[in-house]
This record gives structure tokens, sequence and C-alpha cells, in this order.
């Protein structure tokens, strides 16, 4: 799938929110918002989950409380609170302060430098979402001010952690497990503050299952897919055209206002977006006489011994292992290049992170890809090595400086794990320059 048809997919998800509002005020039993989120998530992660027949392991249970809790849970709680104490406008405002939160995890977090592209459009976009909903006689409250914030935090931080951790199965279990467990928060917090829910009439089940089904079944896995072939703030831009589809909704089914405001707060919307979508900046392209691709300085010598390795299958690093940190930073420069998207790997152990290149950017020869259109993959995060195709002349000069060695057989090369920023340095460059075979260039 190119990386345009991967965009249009994700922004589908956060257009589709756009209409919970309408609905909700239309369908669902008045003054419950904390039940109609934890019947939003709860019944579908469950149906979910019974599809899926797979549960988290190991840290895997922790981590999907964790992200369930920031991407619906906590996110939605606080949301429902902001919407409460504050008028509309106002927390729709400071929600979409989001995207601005991303560009500033994404750096220390996931690699991804801001640009002033990013930067730019995150602010348009608040602007744009401002001139949508805010409104001149908004009365402001402190508690709803905080509830506001710490929601855009919450999935701004949602957003990179999903980013950093990536998944470790199929999209469908990695979904039910949040929605599980964002429903399991949701619920005994519903029926502390709101009480036990009241009979619901056919209307209220028609919206609760169009919220449940759309709202989160079919939408969630668009997201999670989104966050994972898409950079982090790439995916965040999108978010904002959740406010926009809500106010044309309200036009649409309710009649509400829509004055020229309004329309210079769409057109700023849209072109946040679409400037948001601009890809980062690309390192240099190698020149074919060049062992790597970002420098024309030689592969300096890996420091100390070689780690243990173990082979054939599974072809590992065993000691000497890349901090998590170190591989996602690694993964998310990657992933920010043209064309780049991820899937678990066609040809390695479950959990490792394939790097696949589509169509469109993938000039290279047949011998620059493992399986279809994967170019490298990253070992999961106990390991944290990685197998990528070289030329032959770059994976010689990795062999000679201490880098990797061929795996048995096949004979692709194993780059061992950076294990600091100057051996991430290196890595990295070596995995620009499969970048840069897989796309044709260089070569």
């Amino acid at each position: 799938m190119s990386d345009r048809h991967t965009t249009a997919l994700t922004a589908l998800a956060p257009a589709t929110w756009g209409t919970t509002y309408i609905v909700t005020t239309e369908l669902l039993p008045p003054d419950r918002p904390l039940l109609a989120g934890a019947l939003r998530v709860l019944p579908i992660g469950l149906l979910l989950l019974v599809a899926a027949r797979s549960l988290p392991q190991g840290s895997w249970w922790w981590r999907s409380g964790v992200l369930g809790a920031l991407n619906m849970g906590i996110f939605m709680g606080l949301l429902f609170l902001a919407a409460y104490r504050l008028p509309g406008g106002v927390a729709a405002v400071l929600v979409s302060s989001a995207p601005l939160l991303v560009v500033g995890l994404a750096w220390p977090l996931l690699g991804e430098p801001p640009t002033r592209y990013s930067v730019a459009a995150a602010a348009i976009g608040l602007a744009g979402v401002a001139l949508l909903v805010l409104r001149p006689d908004a009365q402001l409250d402190a508690l709803g001010l905080f509830a506001a914030i710490a929601a855009a935090a919450s999935l701004a931080t949602g957003v990179v952690l999903t980013k950093r951790w990536g998944r470790p199965s199929g999209i469908l279990p990695f979904t039910a497990w949040q929605l599980v467990a964002g429903g399991l928060l949701l619920t005994p917090v519903s029926l502390a503050v709101e009480g036990a829910p009241p009979a619901l009439d056919a209307e209220a089940v028609a919206g609760i299952a169009y919220l449940g089904v759309v709202g989160a079944g079919l939408t969630y896995p668009l997201w999670f897919n989104g966050i994972a072939r898409l950079a982090a703030t790439r995916v965040s831009m999108l978010s904002l055209l959740s406010p926009l589809v809500a106010v044309i909704a309200g036009v649409a089914i309710a009649e509400e206002r829509f004055g020229i405001a309004e329309t210079i707060g769409s057109v700023l919307v849209l072109l946040a977006v679409l400037l948001g979508q601009r890809p980062q900046p690309q390192a240099p392209v190698a020149s074919p006489d060049r062992p790597d691709s970002v420098s024309s300085e030689p592969l300096p010598a890996r420091a100390g011994p070689a780690p243990r390795v173990i082979g054939p299958r599974p072809h590992a690093q065993r000691s000497q292992n890349a901090p998590e940190r170190l591989q996602e930073q690694l993964a998310g420069r990657v992933l920010a290049l043209p064309g780049v998207r991820e899937a678990p790997s066609a040809v390695s152990v479950a959990g490792a992170r394939g790097f696949v290149l589509d169509g469109e950017n993938g000039r290279g020869p047949a011998e620059a890809f493992q399986a279809g259109r994967e170019f490298a993959h990253l070992h999961p995060p106990a390991d944290g090595s990685l197998h990528m195709t070289l030329p032959e002349h770059v994976a010689a000069a990795a062999y000679a400086s201490g880098w990797g060695q061929p795996r048995p057989v096949s004979r692709t090369p194993l780059i061992f794990g950076p294990r600091d920023e100057e051996e991430l340095e290196v890595v990295w460059r070596l995995l620009h320059s499969s970048y840069n075979y897989a796309a044709g260039r260089g070569t």
C-alpha cells in the first residue's frame, strides 16, 4: 500500500470520530458521557478480542493497559470532563493542541526532529479549530482548562508511545487489547460518577452500535495502522479533521451556524492537514563508491569484541543489545523516509518490525529486497539487531569494521544494534544505505 493510501485510510478515523458529538447529543441518553465512552469501547473490544483469540504476552499486559488508558480511557474521561466544565469550543481548541505536543515529544522519544512545516501545520491547525468553534462569550473554568489540556497530553502521549513501542502482533488483537483496557477503566468511573445506566431505547441502542462498530471497531485499527506506517507528527495532524467534521455534521443535521469565520477556519484546518503530511527531509543520497549513505567518511571500527550471535534460525544478537530507546529512534528515522511503512516482517521471528518500501519508490534490483518489498527488519526489543539488504561493497565495509556478519545460507547482513548515540549514527548510515539500495539510488 502506498504512503498516500495509508494516509487517506488513517484520515478516515478522526473524520469518523468527528461524528461522535452529533450522534451522542441526538441519540444517546443525556448527561451520561462516561457511560457513552465505556459503551463505545468495551463491548466492541470484547468482540474483537474473541475474534482475535490472542492475549498479550509478557510486558504487553502492562503496555496494553497504558496505551488503552492514554488512547481511550483517560483521554475520553478528561475530554468529557472538559466538555462539561467548558464551552465546547474552548475544549475543542485546547484538545487540538495535541499535534503541537506530538511534535515536541516525537523528537526525544522517536528521533523525529521538528521541522518548520510540522510546527507551522500544528499552529495553523490550532488557529483553524479556534475559528471553527470558539465563541467570544466563552466562560472559562480552571478545572475544565486543566482537563482539556490533560486530554491533549494523553492523546499526544498515546500516539507517541504507540509509535515507540510498536506492536507485537496483528492489528486486530492489538486494537482489542486497548479497547478492553480503556473500557475497563471507564466503566467503574462511569458507575461511580453517573450511577447505574438507564434503560436504553431503540435510538440509543442504534447510537451505541454506531459508535462501537464504526467509531471504534473500524476506525481504531486504521488509526493504529497509520501510526505504525507513518511518522507520528504526520498522523497527529490528521486528528484536526475531527473538529472540522463535527462542525460540518452540526450544520448539516442540527442546522448550526456556519459563517465567514467557520469558512476560514475550515480552510486553515485543511491547509494544516496537508502541510503536516510533508515527509521529513531526506539525508543525502549515496554515491556509488561510498561505503555509507550519509557521510563521505569511512565507517569507524566498532569498539570492543563482537556480540554473541546465534543462528541460523533464528539469526539473532544475544549480548551487547541496543537500548529500546535507540531502537525506537532508528525505527522513527527510517519510517519518516518517503514510501517506507512498517509491517510484521515476512521473513523474521514474531514481533520483528519489517520496513517495506512501496512500489512507487522501490526501484532497486530484486536482490535489494528480502521478501516482497521488505528491505530491512528490526528484531524484537530484547534483541535490537537488524537484517538489511546492502550492496556488496557496503556489506563488506560493515563486516570489516565489526558492525555485522552475514546470515548463514542467505548471506543477508546482520547489523548489530547500536549501544549508544554514536553507534546509532553509524547504524543509521547503514540502514539508510539499505533504503537507497531498495530505492535504486547510489548503487
